[in-house]
């Protein structure tokens, strides 16, 4: 019973020295946020270590990179094409949309 308690006690006085949310990365170098609360067991039982902002930063590049080829996949799914042109008189990027609306305004004034 005592080593149970105090288990529970080097849990909590870990616990409350963390933030909220923590990201931590296992042996395998995958990054996970948790809980102060989960953080605590996972880092007493030495089975993850802090996460460095390296592995961080890492880790938030693939997950924009996974869910931008998400979203790009579901558009070319549903046919749908998002492309960004130069357009020449404003130099600025414009889709082509916009494109296609500046077309036929340019061309109803030429008429």
């Amino acid at each position: 019973m005592r080593d149970v308690r105090s288990y529970w006690k080097e849990i909590h006085a870990l616990q409350a020295t963390l933030p909220d949310f923590l990201r931590v990365t296992s042996g395998e170098g995958a990054v996970i946020e948790v809980s102060a609360a989960v953080a605590a067991k996972l880092l007493h039982a030495k089975s993850h270590r802090l996460a460095t902002e390296e592995e961080i930063r890492a880790r938030a590049a693939d997950e924009d990179a996974r869910n931008r080829e998400t979203a790009e996949e579901e558009l070319r799914r549903r046919g749908i094409a998002v492309v960004t042109v130069k357009h020449a008189r404003s130099r600025r990027l414009i889709t082509v949309r916009e494109a296609k609306k500046e077309e036929e305004r340019s061309h109803v004034e030429n008429v």
